[in-house]
């Protein structure tokens, strides 16, 4: 049987019952209600199935509030005549007040109820009121409820003796408290209060409460009752277990009150506890492992039935990743994290990925970042994320320099680093240092030796604080290719072909055939490579190749005839003596100049030397060898000048001088050198004239520092260095106003100055240091002449080796008493203050420098400032001097300029969220008139204030989360006091919608309904009591209420909850309570010549009617639940449609049931 059917069947019980108990069907006969109690009988049994699951804590009782008399039936009863029973006599149910009860036999004055709306009601009796005070009456209040026979069920009440009276409960299943079978009955109590719990066992389908009140002879008596409950403890109530996280260290659910509770994972105990008296646990247990299963199991103390509840353990918030401490030289990054949970470390946009050990420790390996990024990192675990880390790279030294290659043809070394720091570079094996900065770009190119290739590069940045990054090395590359080797002459006879070259490279041959034959040259750098003979006259190519791949020019040899070879002549210049070239060994060498012949022998070597007087540049120098008698054909070559041109002259040179000018007569170019390295070149003009660039060379900038120039001619001929020094080129210096009373002469001193002279009356009084900064104090306190006003002295300056300045002059001015200046804040935009007498002005000096006058009136003055951006700082400072008629400038008062926290000149500004807000809003102080907003720095509108407060639109101006956003305020004269930048997000609102889906007192255990992404919990209230809570997921709830909501007038709601419980959204939940056998009508079977269809019908069915053939015939007589209808004149044959349809009290159709016809 489906639980449906099990329902419907139970119901049709209940409603049989209720039938039984109504006050119509006591009017029935004993054959028909036997008949009705037959036919109920599979329905009960039904019941007992589905009653077995109800729960054990609800009250079978309803309305033990005593809100009013709903629920309760008021009966009179002879007290010693059994015969004498009146069953719910009428009465009103206002709470707090005695109402009378209507009785026929005792009359509408002597009994009364007074429901206390507090879980207590009171009953009175007045005997002197009856209607017959012969007879002796009792008033019951009694409630019939649902019961399971054989069930064990526990009664609980309390009583209060008020006035004389006897008093007692009775629990049977009848509505006579005399009458049907007595299952518990707790004797008269008088006198005194009682509080008992007591158990009984059913005994039929309903039984019914009595509670009796008795007053003996003409007295009054009232008792009240109060705790009232009756409970099936043969069964427990259902156990719910809330969900559990991996964080979770509480198991919390609902149970059978006073249960034990065990946990368990697996079959591990896991916690224990007892479920409180309303029905609540909270039980203490270690964390537990994703994925598994938790079960709760309550055991009823009273009977051992046991209720279990499964909860899967999900994933739990995991904790945020922590990030170890990264530096710019950090080529790991490394931190704390969740166990197990996969991480992803990013910098610079790039992910690297890990996973965290299970002792919570992560690593990876990271290229080095810059200094001042930030990086981050977040875990997922189980498909739960955690919170984002973050962390900043600190400086802990110069990143290391990236060189770019360097080769054996290189004259500065570049690359890339730190932008300001020092690169020094040097060459191994070689101990010369060379320097250079990294410029603004990041890069630097630094002037070196051309090295050798295979040598060592090695480069270190040094930063301002003196660190230093690890080394950086570069091999120099080798980049030149051999020359083209010396090939000794090839015979047509020849099966060898030698010569010499660069050492230790690949020799390549390549015949006329295209073949070629591979060799290399020995350390020495000869070579010999066996090859076949060749034809006279046949081209023969031979090349190096060196070991790092540069292959070098082929030189060609012709196949000769068996004769001598020309010999090799060297070049030759005026200012050699020898002659010089290879031959054949042995062979004579003869050299002839100017028809004069020289003579020597080709060495074993095959090299030969003939000594000869200096020759004249542009002389042909021709030579020949004879061996065997064979001569060998002449070669030529021209003598070449090789004569060093004269040393160039320099020109005076001053430390503010960008290039070295002078003459180098003869010379195609002059070479700088600083430090005694060479800079660079320049080319000479044809008059003999050079300029040659300086300005990069900061050492040349100081006055004593000498540097070199030499000359270059055609030839490649360097003179002789001629040494420059740098001179100072000084200006007069600047004197700062004299005052009579000064005991020093103060100023500035131009560039290259070491020392600034006194002169008074043309006389040396003395000289003093200048400072770092060009600024100078000479002493002047004993010079009497500077104490009286109008008096002249001059001041020069010298540099380091002597040479002076033109004087400047200063003369000795009166003194004005400095100014008082009011206080000063960030926001004004002008200083005031006052005057000493003879003041007509006063002069404004920020960081030193004078910025304006303005007018002194009656001994004040108000001089702008809204200009100097400096001034715009709390703790900087500013002066302001007073300045006579004649335009003497007097003592000068300094101010310092103090934080603005005058509450008239406040300005605040809340957030703007682009997703959401219209306007940007804030407070203004009261001198605040006007607000402006600037959107990156310009501003789009303006408005007034208004109540310390303003409101503009931003929506179209505001475009980007990116956008720099701030609110200026001005005051009425139109100046900006104050300036807050505005916080810009982009956030979409969360929504917290939540609905509920209809609940059903009848058939229902849980409310169900949908929640947004946002609403992550639910709370269920009812009748303004918290319930219970339970959280959301996908997008769905399910809360248990069944022990909660117990009628279809309770008041029911849903609160949505967020993540960190905050209530959201309430909303009302539909409670009915909608019994289907209230809605069944069943009619018995009908034999065609019979009088009537008789039948049962539900209690929501108020009228009954025949219909025959789809059209209405009959309306049906009604009799409790029963019914009956004539129907012979209208059923004639079996094969025509008969329905008997049922209608609630509105006369909507809700039953329609086919009768079947015999």
């Amino acid at each position: 049987m489906s639980k449906n059917q099990t329902m419907k069947k139970v119901a049709m019980a209940v409603v049989a019952v209720n039938v039984a108990a109504s006050s119509l069907i006591t009017a029935m006969p004993a054959k028909s209600m036997a008949a009705e109690n037959q036919g109920t009988e599979a329905g009960n049994k039904a019941e007992q199935k589905l009653m077995g699951g109800l729960k054990s804590s609800q009250n079978l009782l309803r309305n033990t509030q005593f809100n009013g008399m709903d629920g309760w039936q008021v009966s009179v009863n002879g007290a010693y005549a059994s015969s004498i029973f009146e069953f719910n006599d009428a009465v009103t149910g206002n709470n707090n007040v005695w109402n009378n009860v209507q009785s026929s036999v005792g009359g509408n004055d002597f009994a009364s109820v007074k429901p206390n709306n507090d879980g207590s009601i009171d009953l009175k009796t007045d005997i002197a009121k009856q209607k017959n005070p012969n007879v002796s009456l009792d008033i019951y209040l009694s409630q019939g409820f649902t019961t399971i026979p054989g069930h064990v069920y526990q009664v609980s009440f309390s009583t209060r003796y008020l006035v004389d009276s006897f008093y007692s409960v009775r629990i049977n299943d009848d509505n006579n408290p005399w009458g049907g079978t007595l299952v518990y009955d707790s004797g008269d109590f008088s006198d005194r209060a009682v509080a008992r719990t007591a158990t009984f066992i059913a005994r039929s389908d309903t039984s019914r409460i009595h509670l009796k009140n008795f007053t003996s002879g003409n007295g009054v008596g009232s008792v009240r009752f109060s705790g009232l409950s009756i409970r099936d403890v043969s069964t427990i109530d259902t156990t719910v277990l809330d969900g559990i996280d991996t964080n979770s260290t509480n198991a919390i659910g609902t149970g059978e009150p006073g249960g034990n509770i065990v946990l368990r994972n697996g079959a591990a105990e896991i916690g224990t506890g007892t479920v409180d008296a309303n029905g609540n646990y909270n039980i203490t247990i270690p964390k537990q492992a994703y994925g598994s299963t938790i079960t709760a199991t309550v055991t009823a103390t009273a009977t051992g039935v046991t209720s279990t509840a499964n909860q899967v353990v999900s994933q739990g918030t995991i904790i945020t990743p922590v990030i170890s401490e990264l530096t710019n030289q950090s080529t790991h990054a490394s931190g704390t994290g969740e166990p197990g949970s996969a991480l992803t470390f990013k910098a610079n946009g790039i992910d690297y990925p890990t996973t965290v050990t299970l002792d919570g420790t992560w690593s990876v390996t990271i290229p080095k970042q810059a200094a001042n990024a930030v990086v981050e990192a977040t875990s997922v675990l189980n498909g739960i994320s955690s919170a984002k880390a973050t962390a900043t790279v600190s400086y802990e030294a110069p990143n290391t320099p990236v060189l770019d290659n360097v080769t054996n043809t290189s004259t500065q070394v570049t690359g890339t680093g730190d932008p300001g720091n020092t690169i020094t570079i040097k060459v191994e094996p070689s101990n010369i240092s060379y320097r250079g900065t990294v410029d603004g770009f990041g890069k630097f190119a630094i002037s070196i030796d051309t090295p050798d290739a295979g040598a060592t590069v090695e480069a270190v940045a040094q930063d301002s604080t003196g660190k230093t990054s690890p080394k950086a090395t570069q091999i120099v590359l080798d980049v030149i290719a051999p020359d083209a080797p010396s090939v000794n002459a090839v015979k047509g006879t020849d099966t060898v072909i030698s010569g010499t070259g660069e050492a230790n490279c690949d020799v390549a041959v390549k015949l006329p055939s295209g073949g070629i034959i591979e060799g290399r040259t020995d350390s020495d750098g000869n070579f010999r490579i066996t090859m076949p003979k060749q034809a006279i006259g046949a081209h023969i190519e031979v090349s190096l190749t060196d070991a790092a791949g540069n292959k070098g020019e082929a030189t060609t040899v012709i196949v000769q005839a068996d004769v001598l070879a020309n010999p090799t002549v060297n070049r030759v210049s005026n200012q050699d003596t020898k002659v010089t070239g290879t031959g054949v060994a042995g062979a004579t060498v003869k050299v002839k100049i100017n028809n004069t012949t020289y003579t020597g022998t080709v060495q074993a070597d095959g090299s030969y030397e003939v000594t000869v007087p200096k020759l004249a540049a542009g002389t042909n120098v021709s030579v020949e060898q004879t061996k065997s008698g064979i001569t060998s054909g002449s070669v030529t070559t021209i003598v070449q000048d090789d004569t060093a041109p004269n040393a160039p002259s320099i020109n005076d040179y001053y430390t503010t001088d960008a290039y070295a000018k002078g003459t180098a007569t003869g010379a195609s170019k002059v070479t700088l050198y600083v430090n005694g390295k060479a800079v660079r070149t320049a080319a000479v003009n044809a008059d003999g004239n050079y300029s040659i660039y300086t300005g990069d060379q900061t050492s040349l900038a100081t006055a004593g520092t000498t540097f070199q120039i030499s000359a270059t001619n055609v030839a490649g001929m360097e003179s002789t260095k001629t040494t420059g020094t740098v001179k100072s080129k000084l200006t007069a210096p600047v004197i700062n106003k004299y005052v009579a009373t000064d005991a020093y002469a103060r100023g500035t001193a131009s560039a290259g100055s070491k020392q600034v002279v006194l002169y008074v009356d043309g006389k040396t009084i003395r000289t003093a240091a200048v400072n770092a900064d060009g600024t100078y104090a000479i002493y002047t306190g004993d010079q009497a002449k500077l104490a009286t006003a109008g008096n002249t002295f001059q001041i020069s300056s010298k540099d380091a080796v002597g040479n002076e300045s033109p004087k400047a002059t200063g003369t000795v001015v009166s003194v004005l008493a400095a100014p008082t200046i009011a206080t000063y804040y960030t926001t004004d935009v002008y200083a005031t203050g006052t005057t000493p007498a003879g003041a007509t002005k006063v002069a404004l000096y920020v960081d030193g420098k004078f910025v304006r006058y303005a007018t002194v009136t009656d001994g004040k003055f108000s001089i702008y400032t809204g200009d100097q951006a400096k001034l715009a700082t709390a703790g900087n400072t500013f002066q302001i001097a007073s300045v006579d008629a004649k335009g003497t400038i007097g003592n000068m008062a300094t101010a310092t300029v103090q934080a603005d926290n005058r509450a008239a000149y406040q300005l605040t500004a809340t957030g703007f969220n682009m997703a959401t807000d219209q306007n940007v809003s804030g407070t203004a102080g009261s001198s605040i008139t006007r607000v402006k907003i600037f959107v990156n720095g310009d501003v789009k509108r303006q408005t007034s204030v208004a109540d310390g407060a303003y409101a503009i639109y931003a929506k179209d101006v505001i475009t980007s989360e990116s956008d720099t956003v701030e609110m200026a305020g001005y005051d009425a004269q139109g100046f900006e006091r104050n300036r807050v930048t505005v916080p810009v997000t982009s956030v979409a609102p969360a929504t917290y919608n939540v609905t509920a889906d209809q609940y059903n007192v009848f058939s229902g255990e849980y409310v169900t309904g949908t929640a947004d992404a946002a609403v992550t919990r639910v709370k269920l209230v009812v009748n303004g009591v918290d319930a219970r809570t339970t959280t959301t997921a996908n997008g769905a709830y399910s809360i248990y209420a069944q022990d909660k909501i117990t009628s279809a007038s309770d008041n029911v709601q849903i609160v949505a909850l967020d993540k960190d419980n905050v209530a959201r959204k309430t909303i009302a939940v539909q409670v009915v309570n909608d019994n289907p056998a209230a809605k069944v009508i069943t009619p018995a079977d009908y034999t065609i010549g019979t009088d009537n269809i008789i039948g049962a019908f539900g209690s929501d069915i108020k009228k009954v009617q025949l219909f025959v053939d789809g059209t209405f015939a009959r309306q049906a007589a009604i009799s409790g639940n029963s019914f009956t209808v004539y129907a012979a004149d209208k059923v004639t044959s079996a094969s025509q449609k008969v329905e008997m349809v049922g209608f609630d009290a509105s006369g909507a159709e809700i039953a329609r049931q086919a009768v079947n016809v015999k």
